[in-house]
């Protein structure tokens, strides 16, 4: 695995400080992680080429806000409100059916999360134009981020404070967060992709 391509930020103290919900106080937010384009086309390409083709269609561009933004001056924003593209899902450890390491599982949930996620943002844009939607389009500010209803939910993207935006750190623009949950001996790791567009545009060929 090369993990030259991918920019890790782990165990962060002040991400486990926000991580307590008032009725939920064994979950805490363990890690983030900020991935790379680069890493995230890698690792599909060698283990799982059609989730690739999904992610990475040949109608849609992406462009993060950490490298640019907004629209350009010709053109005009196609969305009324802000995409949201948000999933989780979760690894029992130590696992009867997957006998490899944790850190390989979180890792491919990562991958699988983001690249659905950034499926998400390609497919709200469509449904969100506000015009008819041309064929080959460019979602733009893209940002990263967490629930700040986690670790009590992990799908709540209701109101206008239900995400907070995270600045990236390093070469990596889309984070994966990572839970811990200890209840009776068992041990659970959720893990949570949060990401945003508020723009998106007509790409030119």
């Amino acid at each position: 695995m090369n993990f030259s391509l991918i920019a890790i930020a782990v165990l962060s103290l002040v991400f486990v400080n926000n991580a307590h919900a008032a009725t939920d106080k064994k979950r805490v937010k363990i890690e983030a992680r900020w991935y790379t384009q680069a890493y995230i086309k890698q690792h599909l390409a060698q283990n799982d080429p059609r989730r690739l083709a999904s992610a990475y269609p040949s109608t849609v561009s992406y462009i993060f806000a950490a490298d640019a933004s907004g629209v350009p001056s010709a053109g005009k924003n196609l969305l009324k409100k802000d995409v949201t593209s948000v999933k989780s899902d979760f690894v029992r450890w130590p696992s009867s059916r997957d006998t490899r390491p944790l850190k390989t599982q979180l890792d491919d949930m990562c991958v699988r999360l983001i690249a659905g996620r950034l499926r998400g943002l390609g497919q709200g844009v469509r449904q969100r134009s506000q015009k008819t939607t041309p064929k080959n389009i460019v979602v733009a500010e893209i940002y990263a981020g967490e629930l700040t209803a986690a670790p009590l939910s992990l799908e709540r993207t209701t109101g206008p404070d239900a995400i907070r935006v995270i600045p990236p750190t390093g070469e990596g623009r889309m984070l994966c967060n990572i839970y811990k949950t200890t209840r009776g001996g068992d041990i659970m790791y959720d893990v949570s992709v949060v990401l945003v567009a508020k723009v998106a545009y007509p790409r030119s060929r």
